[in-house]
């Protein structure tokens, strides 16, 4: 059952409040209008997500080395990674059930992905068109036995 909007922010004032206590707030809450669509998304790591963390929406180009995918994620956005060309690595988890278009296009420097395949025998992984075109180094992936192409 998702909470309203009310519940979030109560959730959200705790968060924050629990941040500052500590000493610093690693991620931040952005809104984003865009043709007429209100959006909120999180920010960690300079990583940004949906407000609900079930979308990956974008990694800055700077982001360096292997990256983690947090679980909990279940989409990796159109053209989220693109030109990330300093990422050598991903560790996809097994709550993603789909990579959209483009999502690791033109990671030039990344040589290996990794997706732990669940026990689950159902589980199907799509992937989107493009999702890791101009991936010239890209020598490992570990992927499920099921998966899709979109």
């Amino acid at each position: 059952m998702k909470r309203g909007i009310k519940g979030k922010w109560r959730y959200l004032t705790v968060i924050l409040s629990v941040a500052l206590l500590a000493g610093g707030i690693p991620w931040s809450v952005q809104r984003a209008s865009a043709a007429g669509m209100d959006m909120r998304y999180l920010t960690v790591d300079g990583i940004q997500h949906d407000d609900e963390r079930e979308t990956l929406i974008r990694c800055p180009e700077e982001k360096a080395g292997m990256v983690d995918i947090p679980s909990g994620i279940t989409t990796i956005g159109q053209a989220a990674f693109r030109y990330c060309g300093n990422m050598t690595g991903v560790s996809i988890p097994k709550s993603v059930v789909k990579i959209e278009r483009e999502a690791f296009a033109f990671c030039g420097g990344l040589t290996g992905i990794h997706i732990p395949f669940p026990k689950d025998s159902s589980y199907t992984l799509i992937i989107g068109e493009g999702a890791f075109q101009g991936c010239g180094n890209l020598r490992y992936a570990a992927l499920p036995k099921e998966f899709g192409l979109e």
